[in-house]
């Protein structure tokens, strides 16, 4: 899966997750048309909260090791900058602050 089109780092949507002691990442994926579940990422911080909100969880990330980790799921695409029309989860201060609760994550 290694796109060529995708710049050297992304800005990836995602949130901690702690499962028996381990510290974790979740990506967050979407669904095309097709039922498929596509990886999203995005070339600027700015275009993240701009589609996914200012409460959005991300990390940068090298996009080669993000390839490969969703080669892994198996997620075979990658949408770059895409326009999220669906009923995408809509982070709040709130959630976020309950999900560092929950999984004991300082910032």
């Amino acid at each position: 899966m290694g796109d060529e089109r995708l710049p050297e780092v992304v800005v990836v949507p995602a949130y901690p997750v702690v499962a028996n002691e381990r510290r974790d990442v979740r990506f967050e994926l979407r669904r095309v048309e097709s039922g498929d579940a596509v990886g999203i990422a995005f070339t600027t911080l700015e275009k993240l909260i701009e589609q996914l909100g200012r409460f959005q969880p991300w990390i940068v990330m090298k996009s080669d090791h993000f390839c490969q980790l969703l080669a892994a799921v198996p997620v075979t695409t990658i949408a770059l900058d895409p326009h999220i029309v669906d009923s995408a989860t809509q982070w709040s201060s709130e959630v976020v602050d309950a999900l560092m609760e929950v999984n004991d994550v300082g910032v």
